[in-house]
């Protein structure tokens, strides 16, 4: 197994029990001095967390979208440059607007992306999405449907679907999250979906690959309704456990709810787990 550093801007529940995923900054973005020396294009290595001072000894560091900066490889590399470095894209190129993240970055050794219809256009090589088997919940179900995530113009579409959901008589939660204040800690995330039969999936654009929600419900053994049209290509796919909108009669929702779930294969599960995903960068 390499040496290896996972660099994040922020780290979730699920990544902060891998002692290799790290915080690429010990500071928030929004610190005054921080912000200034970007504008001014000047060093920020100051802003790096503790993880800089071991780099003698790592092999492989591999940098999440969200933590990439211009000066940050560079850095790297100065410091250790047998270091292989790893750019993954966790987020779409086009609906993150994250197409020239990294656009003649000399320091980048390679570019990964979870998004297959991202590796095609753009000839990176692709890794799934991944989850943890580390998380659990405690069952309490009390509704059949939650959805939480960013309001990404598509609102409008997600009330269209909860009133649906009301007429056909099923209990929803929703929580769009339009401001920062909106926002909620994964756990109290993971408490809704413990109480929910069903997991929403619902993205803007046909070509966002696979999100977290999918591994939600394939990890906790929750019922899926989805968008995602491609999903019939996952090898988790399940008719019985998956609800395609736009191609499964609506009216069947009721029943498709209440008709038990069908378990995975333990192995197909195991591949989308955090350790089978680190593993794949070794190929």
């Amino acid at each position: 197994m390499k040496k290896r550093i996972i660099l994040r801007k922020n780290i979730d529940i699920f990544l902060n029990r891998y002692d290799i995923v790290k915080k690429c900054l010990k500071i928030n973005n929004r610190n005054y001095l921080f912000r200034v020396l970007i504008k001014l294009k000047l060093p920020i290595s100051f802003f790096f967390g503790e993880w800089k001072k071991n780099l003698k000894n790592i092999e492989e560091i591999i940098i999440f979208d969200n933590a990439y900066n211009n000066q940050l490889a560079k850095y790297i590399k100065r410091k250790n440059k047998d270091i292989k470095i790893i750019l993954w894209y966790w987020n779409s190129l086009i609906e993150y607007g994250n197409e020239n993240i990294a656009k003649n970055d000399e320091y980048i050794d390679e570019i990964w992306t979870y998004n297959k219809f991202d590796a095609q256009k753009n000839n990176l090589k692709v890794n799934t999405q991944f989850y943890s088997k580390e998380l659990s919940i405690e069952d309490n179900i009390q509704q059949d449907i939650v959805f939480m995530g960013r309001e990404k113009g598509r609102k409008q579409e997600l009330n269209a679907l909860k009133e649906k959901f009301n007429e056909l008589n099923l209990n929803s939660e929703f929580l769009i999250i339009e401001k920062e204040s909106d926002l909620i800690s994964y756990d109290e995330y993971l408490k809704m979906i413990a109480k929910s039969k069903c997991i929403l999936d619902y993205g803007m654009l046909d070509y966002c690959g696979l999100s977290l929600r999918p591994l939600e419900a394939l990890f906790f053994e929750r019922k899926l309704i989805t968008n995602n049209k491609d999903i019939v290509n996952y090898d988790f796919y399940n008719k019985d456990n998956i609800f395609i909108l736009g191609i499964d009669e609506i009216n069947n929702l009721p029943n498709f709810l209440n008709s038990p779930y069908k378990k995975i294969d333990k192995k197909i599960i195991e591949k989308y787990d955090f350790d089978s995903w680190i593993s794949r960068f070794e190929d």
